[in-house]
């Protein structure tokens, strides 16, 4: 930081304000045009227990499905851009909430039923996991390879041991 003559204080690294970036307004808008126009689907499935799914679904539904499997901070509308392009391009994609489940098994059974209510049995699928939803999709394909034609993975990991290692909660 430097001292400007009458005593403001500069920054090296201004902060980032979105409203100064003529982006941040087309692509708000672009997210509007979304939410209006692409229905959030609700499908229920009862396999381990019963689960309320969300999701969004664009393109041409008699190809085989990117499946996207949003990190715990993010949500199916976060990847409003992804549904749009993609299917622009000839691509089926389904962005999906997963609901609460605890354990991994629970999510392999629960998912796995949600694909056969998306009428994917014996179908191939493609997963796309952000984070801890890179974390489920691998232990998906783990369990159902044949059902996985190819796994994306972005800022996801394996192991969740470190993660509890160092848990504020290990001693609840």
């Amino acid at each position: 930081m430097t001292e400007h003559k009458n005593n403001a204080v500069l920054s090296a690294t201004p902060e980032y304000d979105p409203s100064l970036d003529i982006n941040y307004f087309h692509q708000l808008n672009e997210f509007k045009n979304f939410k209006r126009s692409v229905p959030l689907v609700q499908l229920t499935t009862t396999i381990p227990s019963e689960k309320r799914w969300t999701y969004y679904q664009l393109g041409d539904t008699t190809m085989e499905p990117l499946i996207i499997l949003p990190d715990l901070c993010t949500t199916a509308e976060s990847f409003f851009f992804q549904l749009s392009e993609l299917s622009a391009r000839g691509f089926h994609v389904i962005s999906v909430n997963v609901p609460p489940c605890f354990t991994h098994d629970e999510f392999i059974l629960a998912f796995d039923n949600f694909l056969d209510k998306l009428n994917r049995v014996d179908k191939v699928v493609h997963l796309f996991g952000c984070g801890v939803g890179g974390l489920l999709a691998q232990s998906y394909s783990e369990k159902h390879s044949a059902r996985v034609g190819s796994l994306v993975l972005s800022n996801s990991f394996s192991d969740t041991t470190p993660l509890s290692d160092v848990s504020p909660f290990m001693d609840l």
